[in-house]
């Protein structure tokens, strides 16, 4: 869906941050399927929300795979916290 509604802006030119907000609900078709959802605002702005995830970002370090969404980040064992003390 997000790549969908990217697409749609890209091509009338709007390139940014853009928030999305929906809502979702059962599909009274099949209720045991992926629910539906229904974009009810959109903002071309970066939102706080936003704002937080790339300051988590910058502080964490990490990678993030955007084909699966999953984020990694470099775990420290307990004898490297005390290596990295006696380092600095």
């Amino acid at each position: 869906m997000a790549r969908s509604i990217s697409m749609v802006l890209y091509e009338k030119g709007i390139i940014g941050h853009i928030t999305v907000d929906m809502v979702s609900f059962p599909n009274p078709a099949d209720p045991q399927g992926h629910p539906l959802f229904w974009a009810i605002d959109i903002n071309s702005s970066l939102s706080d929300n936003a704002s937080i995830c790339l300051f988590f970002d910058i502080l964490m370090e990490g990678k993030l795979d955007p084909e699966s969404g999953e984020y990694e980040i470099e775990s420290i064992e307990e004898g490297q916290e005390d290596n990295m003390k006696t380092d600095n």
